[in-house]
């Protein structure tokens, strides 16, 4: 498994009694769509190509994903969640209302995340 760099924009959202928790999410356009995906087992942040050809016009995880998480060891079938609509904070997976997320578009970011490969 390899990392892959990704421009991403930072915001800040709520969850539960938490406010500005931060998040990542990949800038829309520069030629490609990315989409992050947290491990359950510990926060780890995966990035998937949408633009894949081998997804065969579907924009999810394949039902069969093999591999390890590299950080905790635990199969990344049935444990990535989406993200930044789920986020690992004090070592569980915590439930994000999207909408409350705020952005900071006027600055970018470039960030290496593991590439979740077919």
């Amino acid at each position: 498994m390899n990392k892959i760099k990704v421009r991403c924009v930072k915001g800040f959202g709520i969850v539960g009694d938490r406010h500005n928790v931060e998040v990542r999410v990949p800038l829309a356009g520069f030629g490609y769509s990315k989409k992050l995906y947290c491990c359950a087992g510990c926060g780890e942040l995966f990035v998937f190509d949408l633009d894949n050809p081998d997804l065969k016009s579907s924009s999810e995880l394949p039902e069969h994903l093999g591999g390890t998480c590299p950080n905790c060891q635990i199969p990344l079938q049935g444990h990535l969640v989406p993200y930044p609509e789920n986020v690992f904070i004090s070592g569980s997976v915590e439930t994000m209302d999207a909408s409350t997320i705020s952005f900071e578009h006027e600055t970018s970011l470039v960030e290496e995340f593991w590439d979740i490969e077919l």
